[in-house]
């Protein structure tokens, strides 16, 4: 619910009862900017990383460029986003030697980039 005072300001209040088990659908978001100069490590870590992640559960992998910001800022150009059975699922990918092993190319192919996980509502 928002609400809007006389002053002109918002005031947000979110009541939910949300249940999260972990067999409850997870999906990973990255929201990147890419670093140009650094091309043979974009590849090395998309190249590894995508089989990786589809080798954990994920599947319908998404990739966006932004094309326009409706309201606010962004400082993310690219977006992927890929779905898994749960978020145990995500967080093994991620924590796995392979994956463990990509770090130095992803820290060098992205000038910037946050790795999120959501889970179904």
């Amino acid at each position: 619910m928002v609400s809007i005072n006389g002053q002109g300001q918002h005031k947000s209040t979110v009541n939910m009862n949300i249940e999260q088990t972990t067999n409850s659908t997870a999906y990973l978001v990255v929201n990147a900017k890419l670093n140009p100069n650094n091309q043979d490590d974009i590849e090395a870590y998309t190249g590894n990383v995508i089989p990786l992640l589809k080798e954990a559960g994920g599947r319908d992998l998404k990739r966006a460029e932004l094309s326009t910001v409706i309201n606010g800022e962004s400082k993310y150009p690219l977006l992927l986003f890929m779905e898994f059975d749960n978020e145990e699922a995500i967080k093994k990918a991620f924590k796995s030697p392979a994956y463990q092993e990509l770090i130095p190319y992803r820290d060098r192919a992205f000038e910037e980039i946050d790795i999120y996980v959501f889970t179904g509502m």
